[in-house]
């Protein structure tokens, strides 16, 4: 996904090291042109290379942020992009919710610290996805066609494991339930799908996986357009008062 540096023509091969036609630049920056092979996009410019001692003090503190910035919008629909480009595109869409007890531990007195965050939640909730994708699952209970019906007796199959790269997206958000409180919420971008007859099973296993409230997922229909599922799903505006993304 990511641009490559390559050799501009008619240019001396130490040209990225920061020398063109016996001019020095600083070693800390150089002029580089880049190319993204998968949509053949090409970048240009000057990127420098700070001092140890140059670099920015570290995030400290709760972030929170209105709405999603410009940049993260970019690459969610770049990582979109990418995904329908060279492996089929995002299949499912899937929202993560936080029961009362999972709140509790998110949220703290500003004196005291939170047991756990939405970032260690879901990151323990794709590790413990990604196992599944790759060994499959087995002996599932099968329902019809629909997906809808109650499972069939004494009827059951397998979701076969994956041997390719998990692919996913995921976005926080934390509008403010009818109480005026804090409603945490995550939605993701899965590139996995499993027949209609299995989704039930399937999607059970991923909620009793997230262990925190309801998962509820649904099929994307328009895979080329994923990374509009959740820009949608995060754009619609706060109420006035309450930070709403994260």
């Amino acid at each position: 996904m990511a641009f490559k540096d390559v050799e501009p023509p008619g240019l001396a091969t130490d040209y990225r090291l920061g020398l063109r036609y016996g001019k020095s630049f600083s070693r800390q920056s150089a002029f580089r042109v880049l190319h993204r092979e998968w949509s053949g996009q090409m970048r240009a410019g000057v990127f420098a290379q700070p001092a140890p001692g140059d670099a920015p003090e570290a995030n400290t503190g709760t972030r929170f942020s209105d709405s999603l910035t410009k940049k993260a919008v970019t690459k969610i629909f770049e990582a979109a992009a990418y995904v329908a480009t060279t492996k089929g595109g995002f299949s499912t869409f899937l929202t993560l919710t936080f029961d009362d007890d999972a709140r509790q531990k998110l949220f703290a007195p500003d004196d005291e610290t939170p047991e756990t965050t939405i970032g260690k939640e879901v990151s323990r909730f794709m590790d413990g996805v990604k196992k599944v994708y790759q060994r499959g699952m087995k002996d599932c209970f099968v329902t019809d066609s629909h997906g809808d019906a109650s499972p069939l007796c004494n009827v059951t199959n397998d979701i076969p494991g994956n041997s390719d790269d998990f692919d996913y997206i995921w976005v926080a958000e934390c509008p403010p339930n009818e109480d005026g409180e804090p409603n945490p919420h995550v939605h993701v971008l899965l590139r996995w799908r499993v027949e209609r007859h299995l989704f039930r099973a399937w999607a059970e296993r991923l909620e009793n996986i997230w262990g925190h409230g309801f998962a509820h997922l649904e099929r994307i229909k328009h895979k080329e357009a994923a990374g509009k599922y959740i820009i949608k799903a995060v754009a619609m505006p706060p109420k006035a008062g309450t930070p709403n993304r994260d």
